[in-house]
């Protein structure tokens, strides 16, 4: 079964607060509150800073559903997930009001093995107008358009309370419109070739194919968005590499003009 998407879900916010924004779905219809799909996690042996981190976490807001350590940034944080792509947009990770909001999930997620994952299981963030990565949440993420900083931080990390920790190697960095569905959790061959074109960088030895799990770090964009239309999104993606590996420092080189949202 297919599951609706509709592009709206950041843009009430955009135009809300210029300032702030993450590229997210809305869900057209919400479920009833007994059909959630949440669950509540047997918690694994506390073996890492990270799985206390989480258990902690899990405990102050039962919505916990993951911890994420972006290396070479502030966000080492928890992750939520609700029923929709709304509730957390002014919310911070315990549920109390919170303009920056905090790092969530998208609804349609399944984040509870590194069996269980869809194709493309999309994180949400908040990030300032300015693309300044010096500021806070999601906004950091636009560092990864410094080449030096990617090859010194070549992937990041997702812990999950049954004890898995996820790790991702770094393969697309890109601009993009809602135009292009990247955040479809079950892509199709099209999101392949045009994920390569929007890509910031030339990967040598880096490649994406419909047999990788991916994990995309997603928020709004504002450099090439000369009119506001607040349809313009930056994301991270990143591929899910065998269970102990980590991220290595990939060959690549940043590609003079890779494509990027037309301005509107």
């Amino acid at each position: 079964m297919k599951h609706p998407f509709v592009r709206t879900g950041a843009l009430a916010l955009c135009a809300v607060l210029l300032a702030f924004g993450c590229g997210c779905r809305k869900q057209t219809a919400a479920p009833p509150a007994e059909e959630i799909a949440g669950y509540t996690p047997a918690l694994a042996e506390t073996d890492t800073p990270e799985l206390q981190k989480l258990q902690d976490a899990i405990a102050a807001n039962p919505d916990t559903v993951a911890w994420l350590v972006v290396p070479g940034t502030e966000i080492n944080e928890a992750v939520v997930q609700a029923e929709d792509n709304e509730y957390y947009l002014r919310r911070n990770a315990l549920g109390q009001p919170e303009n920056w909001g905090c790092t969530f999930s998208d609804h349609l997620n399944v984040l509870t093995s590194r069996k269980a994952l869809h194709t493309n299981s999309i994180l949400y963030g908040h990030s300032h107008n300015s693309e300044d990565p010096t500021l806070p949440q999601f906004t950091q993420l636009f560092r990864y358009l410094n080449e030096d900083f990617l090859t010194e931080n070549p992937g990041f990390s997702l812990f999950l309370p049954d004890g898995d920790r996820l790790d991702f190697q770094i393969a697309a960095v890109l601009y993009a419109d809602t135009s292009f569905d990247y955040i479809n959790p079950f892509p199709d061959e099209s999101y392949y070739s045009e994920l390569s074109e929007r890509n910031e960088y030339a990967f040598e030895n880096v490649s994406i194919t419909p047999e990788d799990k991916l994990v995309t770090l997603s928020t709004c964009a504002y450099r090439f968005d000369v009119n506001n239309t607040h349809n313009h999104r930056f994301a991270v993606v990143g591929k899910l590499l065998p269970e102990g590996h980590t991220a290595e420092a990939a060959a690549f080189t940043k590609k003079e003009q890779p494509k990027r949202p037309e301005a509107e």
